[in-house]
C-alpha cells in the first residue's frame, strides 16, 4: 500500500508516526544483555609491530571471542576496528561469557612474552533494544559502547541495570565504582566492577623464606609493606617485614614497596631506592611488576618473599600470622 505523503495533514503524519512506533516496539523491541569488548592499546601495538602483526592481533581477539561463545546463546552482532558487540538473551550468560573470556586470555599470557601480551576490557549493559534477529540497535547499544571506553584494562564493568538483573550469587563479586559522566550526556551512570579471577589463582599469602613467616595479604586496594610498625601511627605498614637480626632488618626500607590490587591482578610497586627484585628483575623506585602465585621477591639482598594462594606446610611450628604482625 502506497501513501501519498503530500496529501497528509500534520495530524495525519503524527498519527502515522505513533502507529509506526507502536508497531516497531511490538515487533522488534526486546530486552537484551549487551556486551562491548575491545583490545586495549591496539593503536600503539600497530605502530610498534606494524600492520601485519596488528591484523593478526585482531584475528586472535576475534578467535578468542568465538571460542568462548561456543555453547552459549550469545552471538557476535558486529565487529569494528578492535572492538566487538555481542548480544545475549540472559544477563547471567553474558556475565559467564565475560568471565570465561578474561580468564582464558589471562591463562594464555602466562606463557607469552611480555611484549606480545595484550589486554581487553568489557562493558555489560542490560536494556531494551530493537532487533530483527540479526541487527541489534538502540540506546542500550550506544550507551554500552560509550561506557566501554571508561573501563580500565582487563576490567569487566557492569551498569546498574545489568547488576539489578543478575542472580543473587553474583552480587558479592560486584563492587561499586565512582559514577561515570559521559561527554554530551546530562546524567551520570552508576557502574560496578566484576571480580573475575579464579580465587585459587590469586596470591593470598606472603611467605618470608628466611624465617618461615606467613602473612595473610589484607583485602585492600593499596597495601604498604616495609620495616616501619607503630600501632599508634596511621603511617604504619599494613605488612611489616623484619628479620630476627635487627641490624640486617635496617637494610629493609621503612616503606619498601606497595601491593596494589587492580582489575583482579596483584601488582608490586617499588617505593624505595633500596633494591627490590621481582623474579630476577630489578625494579627502580616507582616501577611495578605483576605478582602471580609463586612470584619471588628479594629485598636488599637479605630477605626473600614468595606469594602463595594459601598457607604452605611448614617444617617447623605454624607461623601463619595476621598481616600486621612480624617475627
Amino acid at each position: 500500500m502506497s501513501i501519498d505523503f503530500e496529501s497528509l495533514t500534520l495530524t495525519d503524519i503524527i498519527r502515522l508516526q505513533n502507529q509506526l512506533s507502536n508497531n516497531l516496539a511490538q515487533r522488534f523491541e526486546k530486552r537484551l544483555a549487551i556486551i562491548f569488548n575491545d583490545i586495549v592499546g591496539s593503536t600503539a601495538y600497530f605502530q610498534r609491530y606494524g600492520d601485519q602483526a596488528g591484523r593478526q592481533l585482531h584475528q586472535r581477539h576475534l578467535d578468542l571471542l568465538a571460542a568462548n561463545l561456543e555453547g552459549s546463546d550469545g552471538r557476535m552482532v558486529d565487529t569494528a576496528g578492535d572492538g566487538a558487540l555481542i548480544a545475549f538473551t540472559r544477563i547471567e550468560d553474558a556475565t559467564e561469557f565475560s568471565i570465561r573470556l578474561h580468564r582464558a586470555l589471562w591463562r594464555m599470557h602466562r606463557s607469552a612474552l611480555s611484549e606480545h601480551r595484550w589486554q581487553t576490557r568489557t562493558c555489560i549493559h542490560w536494556g531494551p533494544t530493537l532487533t530483527d534477529g540479526t541487527t541489534v540497535a538502540g540506546d542500550t547499544v550506544n550507551l554500552c559502547a560509550k561506557l566501554a571506553s571508561t573501563v580500565r584494562a582487563e576490567g569487566i564493568m557492569l551498569t546498574s541495570q545489568a547488576v539489578s538483573e543478575l542472580p543473587k550469587h553474583y552480587l558479592p563479586a560486584c563492587h561499586s565504582l565512582e559514577s561515570v559522566h559521559l561527554l554530551g550526556l546530562p546524567d551520570t551512570f552508576e557502574i560496578f566492577q566484576l571480580h573475575w579471577r579464579d580465587p585459587r589463582e590469586i596470591p593470598r599469602y606472603l611467605v618470608v623464606l628466611e624465617t618461615g613467616q606467613q602473612i595473610a595479604i589484607p583485602d585492600k586496594p593499596v597495601i604498604s609493606c616495609g620495616r616501619f610498625f607503630d600501632q599508634t601511627s596511621v603511617d604504619s605498614n599494613d605488612i611489616v617485614l623484619a628479620l630476627p637480626d635487627s641490624l640486617l632488618s635496617k637494610r629493609i626500607s621503612r616503606w619498601h614497596f606497595e601491593l596494589r590490587s587492580e582489575a583482579d591482578q596483584l601488582f608490586l610497586r617499588a617505593v624505595s631506592d633500596k633494591p627490590t627484585m621481582v623474579n630476577g628483575v630489578n625494579l627502580r623506585k616507582g616501577e611495578q611488576a605483576v605478582i602471580e602465585i609463586g612470584a619471588r621477591v628479594q629485598l636488599s639482598g637479605i630477605m626473600t618473599l614468595t606469594f602463595e594462594p594459601e598457607p604452605v606446610q611448614l617444617a617447623s611450628q605454624d607461623q601463619t600470622l595476621p598481616h600486621h604482625q612480624s617475627l
